[in-house]
C-alpha cells in the first residue's frame, strides 16, 4: 500500500510540476541568441570579427551590403494590424483558466503597443544606423590594420540602390568609413543604380516563376509546421489552432522588435518555444531559399551582375598602372533580393541536402543555408584582395567574409583562393539579362 501511495503522490507531483514547466516566464528567461532569419539583427548574424591576413601586402576590400534594420512595409503592417485583436483574445483566455503563458508574460501582452510608425515606413530604425556604423567601424579597423596605417588620403567607391533605407545605409557608412559628415548622398559621390543593385524588381521572369513555383509555401503543409502552429495555439489558450496568417503575424511581431530592440523581450515573442522559433525560421529560410536561392533557377543568373562587379574590382585592383589611383574599396548598397541571389552565385552557404519540408530534421539545428548568418540586416559580403609572397615572386589572394565570417568558395584548391582560380571560377560574362523577358511565352 505505501509504494502504490507513494507512486501516486510522485504522479501528481510530476503532473504539478510539468504545469509549472509550462508556464515558465519569457519575459524572466535567459532566452538570447535565438535567429530570426532574415529579420534578424546585426548584433546575432555577426558570428566573428574579420581578421586580416598576415604576411600580405593588402591593396583593395568589395563589399555588398544589405540595408540596416528597417521598419515594416505595407504588407508586413497589414499582417500586423490583427495585433491588438488577437492580444485581447489571449488575455481574454487566460481569464478563463486557457493557455499557459505566465502572469509575467500576461502582463507584458496586456502593456504592448504597436512600435510600428506609418511615417517611418521602411526607414532606418536607430538600431539599423547604429549596426552600420558598427559594420563600417570594422571594416575601417581591418583596412587600417591590414595596411599597417590609418591613412586618411584614401579613394573609396560607393553605390546604392534607389530606395530610402540603402540611400541612407551607403551614406552612414561612407560617413564612418572616410570620417564626413555629410547629410546627403551627393557628399560622399555615392552613385544610385537602382537596376543594378535592386534587380529582382526589374525583372518579369523571377515573379511568375515565384508564382509556380510550389515549394516556396511547402513546409507550411508540414507535420512540422502543423504541429508547431497546435502547440502555440494551445499555450495561448485557443481550442482551434490558429491559421498560419495570425501565427506569421505573431513571428513578425517578435522579430521585428527583437532586431529593433536586441537585448528587449518583446511581449508576442512569449507565444513561442525555442523549438516554435526553430521552425519558424526554417520556414522563411526555406522561402528564401525556393524565391532567391538554389531552389530557384534563375538565382544564379541574378547574381551575375554583382558578381562581376566584384571581379572587375579585384582585377581593377591588382594590376599595375603607374600613377592611376585606384580605390582602396568598392561598397554597394542593397537588399535581399540582391544578397541572396549574389550568395548563391558565389555558391556559399550551400547544403548537400535541398532546403525542402522533408529534410527539416537533418538541417534545423546545422545547416550552411542559414539566411541570419549572410542576409540579416545589415548583412555582408565582403572580398580582401591582397598580394603574398610566393616562389614565383608575388601572387595575388582574396579573403572572402559573410558577416565577418570566414567563407571558402567552392571549387577553389588554394587556402585563401587565388585570384587567379577565382577568374576561371568566375569568367567574364556578358550577364545578358534578356532572359527576364522571355519571347514566345505565354504566361
Amino acid at each position: 500500500m505505501v509504494s502504490i501511495f507513494m507512486i501516486l503522490i510522485l504522479s501528481i507531483f510530476s503532473i504539478l510540476q510539468n504545469g509549472v514547466e509550462s508556464k515558465q516566464c519569457y519575459a524572466e528567461s535567459n532566452f538570447t541568441g535565438q535567429t530570426y532569419s532574415w529579420f534578424t539583427s546585426y548584433p546575432y548574424g555577426r558570428r566573428s570579427e574579420m581578421k586580416p591576413l598576415e604576411g600580405c601586402e593588402f591593396i583593395h576590400m568589395w563589399g555588398l551590403v544589405r540595408h540596416g534594420t528597417r521598419y515594416p512595409c505595407s504588407k508586413d503592417e497589414a499582417m500586423m494590424k490583427i495585433s491588438t485583436g488577437l492580444r485581447d483574445a489571449i488575455i481574454t483566455n487566460h481569464r478563463e483558466n486557457l493557455g499557459e503563458l505566465c502572469e509575467k508574460d500576461l502582463e507584458e501582452l496586456k502593456k504592448w503597443k504597436s512600435k510600428a510608425v506609418k511615417k517611418l515606413k521602411m526607414k532606418l530604425t536607430s538600431q539599423g544606423v547604429k549596426d552600420v556604423a558598427f559594420l563600417a567601424e570594422n571594416v575601417k579597423k581591418y583596412i587600417s590594420m591590414a595596411e599597417n596605417s590609418s591613412n586618411r588620403d584614401q579613394f573609396f567607391e560607393f553605390a546604392s540602390s534607389d530606395t530610402n533605407r540603402t540611400k541612407h545605409t551607403a551614406l552612414i557608412f561612407s560617413n564612418v568609413l572616410l570620417d564626413t559628415r555629410f547629410d546627403t548622398i551627393h557628399g560622399n559621390n555615392i552613385e544610385v543604380d537602382d537596376i543594378f543593385l535592386n534587380f529582382e524588381n526589374h525583372c518579369f521572369l523571377y515573379d511568375k516563376l515565384i508564382e509556380r513555383n510550389r515549394q516556396v509555401h511547402e513546409f507550411k503543409k508540414s507535420k512540422y509546421y502543423k504541429e508547431m502552429t497546435k502547440k502555440v495555439s494551445k499555450r495561448l489558450g485557443f481550442t482551434e489552432p490558429l491559421s498560419s496568417g495570425t501565427i506569421t503575424s505573431m513571428y513578425l511581431i517578435c522579430s521585428y522588435e527583437k532586431a529593433w530592440y536586441p537585448e528587449s523581450k518583446p511581449a508576442f515573442c512569449a507565444a513561442f518555444s525555442l523549438d516554435d522559433l526553430k521552425v519558424l525560421e526554417y520556414n522563411i529560410d526555406t522561402l528564401l531559399y525556393n524565391k532567391r536561392g538554389y531552389g530557384n533557377p534563375i538565382a544564379n543568373r541574378m547574381g551575375c551582375r554583382v558578381v562581376n562587379d566584384m571581379m572587375m574590382s579585384l582585377l581593377h585592383a591588382s594590376t599595375s598602372d603607374g600613377d592611376e589611383k585606384k580605390p582602396k574599396g568598392r561598397f554597394l548598397f542593397t537588399h535581399s533580393e540582391t544578397i541572396v541571389p549574389t550568395t548563391t552565385r558565389l555558391g556559399l552557404s550551400k547544403d548537400e541536402e535541398p532546403m525542402t519540408a522533408d529534410n527539416y530534421p537533418k538541417l534545423v539545428e546545422d545547416r550552411k543555408w542559414k539566411t541570419a548568418y549572410f542576409d540579416c540586416f545589415t548583412g555582408n559580403i565582403m572580398a580582401a584582395l591582397y598580394r603574398c609572397p610566393s616562389q614565383e615572386g608575388s601572387r595575388d589572394v582574396v579573403m572572402f567574409y559573410q558577416n565577418e565570417y570566414p567563407a571558402v568558395i567552392p571549387g577553389c584548391t588554394s587556402d585563401p583562393c587565388t585570384l587567379e582560380e577565382l577568374q576561371k571560377i568566375f569568367p567574364p560574362d556578358e550577364c545578358n539579362m534578356e532572359f527576364c523577358y522571355p519571347k514566345n511565352v505565354h504566361w
